[in-house]
């Protein structure tokens, strides 16, 4: 499938010139202060002077644009929708831009500048006028009554894969280390038999550097067939830093559940943007706990399964909807993922709960997280709040504080400190019956924070109850406060 667009993309550009509309000029962005001319027709006729991945949900609505006769509907190439637009830190990107010498003498082509050290090299591949003449002559067969795809992909085939850059080796290529040196030469066009014009690609590379973010490489040419003509062109190439695995959503919430709670089972989407499924193997999708207890019993993640090629596109546009930002998921997989409030006769630990799902691939260093909250209801609650907070105090003097209450729905319930499982671990938390509070059952809490052990956040802190009986639940409260110096 990919060899065959590396021949049809360049076919299919190639078509327009039989129709009327020569490559060129169909493919030309409008006049700009980016480009100029001395000495009228240019020395090297562009197609395009930026690069940027489009996805084809956005060529649809461009095009629709267009149809309604939107002056305002942006131009763009053919070649934007096999840009890859997404690349791994550190990693080399190229962009071609096409160009034909309308001139019967050569053309060099210099590089003036560039924004950066991030585009960092170039090569020219000249066509050979003998490609150009079989291609053209055999897309004019393909028009003929019998249909224009009937010709297309057989009889094309063959020259089409010439206009492949695998196998056609650049004339010369430069480091932009240097900008002076950096010159090109085009060789002269002979085109007199109408059917070998002297095109050409200049593909330039760069790294992709940090930060992770959309950025736009730019480069200025100039390039002479004379004294008398000069013409001055510049190139963006407009892409994204991103890390080879993704996931949506960024984050999950089941909201507020009860011991009758039955939450409906959520969806991960891992994914990536730079590699294909035969380098994105099936990832592991893991539970974890930062703040203790047992992080997979009652959270667990199912299979993956991956998305077949075929929906990787509306997956890209439904994901693109979702982040507010272009994404092309050229692997991806879909992982489900259950939250129980019951196993059997054990329940889920009353509170907050904070879990993560640790995203990983083989082969791959980059690790994703993605936070998992839900608030568990149950027979004991606080009277407010979600927390017990100690608020600010002096790392040296300690503190203690012993406002905090606990309220259960069964006045005689037997319920008790869990040792060992506090966060931070010297933190000493004591729990006193109190009496009856309009049917409640009331618990004074004591929480004490030794001297000179907390300074700075309560990072991950809990307090830990036990509801006794023959089906024991524990209640997990978070704690907050900060240690000053």
């Amino acid at each position: 499938m990919k060899a065959t667009l590396k021949i049809l993309v360049p076919l299919l550009i190639l078509v327009g010139v039989v129709f009327g509309v020569t490559f060129f000029a169909w493919n030309t962005t409008q006049p700009d202060d980016t480009k100029q001319i001395e000495g009228g027709e240019p020395p090297l006729r562009f197609t395009t002077s930026t690069r940027g991945w489009l996805s084809s949900w956005d060529r649809v609505k461009i095009d629709r644009a267009i149809e309604l006769g939107d002056p305002d509907a942006p131009k763009y190439a053919i070649q934007d929708a096999y840009f890859q637009g997404f690349y791994e830190p550190s990693s080399m990107g190229h962009a071609a831009f096409w160009f034909e010498n309308k001139n019967a003498k050569e053309v060099t082509l210099k590089l003036e500048r560039v924004s950066c050290g991030a585009c960092s090299e170039g090569a020219v591949y000249v066509i050979p006028p003998a490609t150009t003449r079989l291609t053209l002559q055999m897309t004019a067969l393909s028009v003929m009554p019998q249909g224009l795809f009937t010709g297309l992909p057989v009889g094309l085939a063959g020259p089409g894969a010439l206009f492949d850059r695998s196998k056609l080796p650049p004339t010369s290529a430069h480091k932009f280390e240097d900008p002076s040196k950096v010159v090109f030469t085009i060789p002269a066009a002979d085109d007199a038999d109408g059917w070998s014009p002297q095109w050409g690609i200049l593909e330039l590379g760069f790294t992709a550097r940090p930060p992770t973010e959309f950025r736009t490489l730019r480069s200025w040419f100039v390039s002479e067939a004379g004294p008398e003509q000069v013409g001055r062109d510049e190139f963006a190439i407009g892409f994204e830093v991103i890390e080879p695995i993704q996931v949506y959503p960024a984050n999950i919430d089941f909201g507020t559940l009860d011991e009758l709670s039955q939450p409906e089972p959520r969806e991960v989407i891992v994914y990536s943007c730079t590699r294909s499924l035969a380098d994105f193997p099936s990832p592991s999708v893991v539970p974890f706990s930062p703040a203790g207890g047992d992080p997979g019993k009652y959270l667990t993640a199912g299979k993956p399964v991956p998305v077949p090629a075929e929906e990787l596109e509306k997956l890209s546009a439904e994901l693109s909807d979702k982040v507010r930002k272009p994404v092309h998921a050229s692997a991806a997989y879909r992982v489900p993922v259950i939250l129980n409030t019951k196993l059997g006769n054990q329940r889920l630990d009353i509170g907050l709960l904070e879990r993560q799902l640790e995203v990983a691939v083989t082969g791959i260093d980059s690790r994703k997280s993605i936070p998992v909250r839900a608030v568990a209801r149950g027979a004991v609650w606080l009277p407010e709040g979600n927390a017990y907070d100690l608020g600010s105090f002096k790392s040296r003097d300690g503190v203690t504080n012993n406002r905090f209450e606990l309220l259960a729905d069964n006045p005689d319930l037997e319920l008790s400190v869990v040792e060992g499982q506090q966060s931070p671990e010297y933190a000493q938390v004591t729990l006193e019956k109190q009496e009856n509070l309009g049917g409640k059952g009331l618990y004074r809490v004591r929480v004490h924070i030794p001297p000179g052990k907390q300074i700075g956040l309560i990072h991950n802190g809990v307090v830990v109850f036990e509801i006794k009986g023959e089906h024991p639940q524990r209640i997990r409260i978070p704690l907050k406060g900060r240690g000053d110096l």
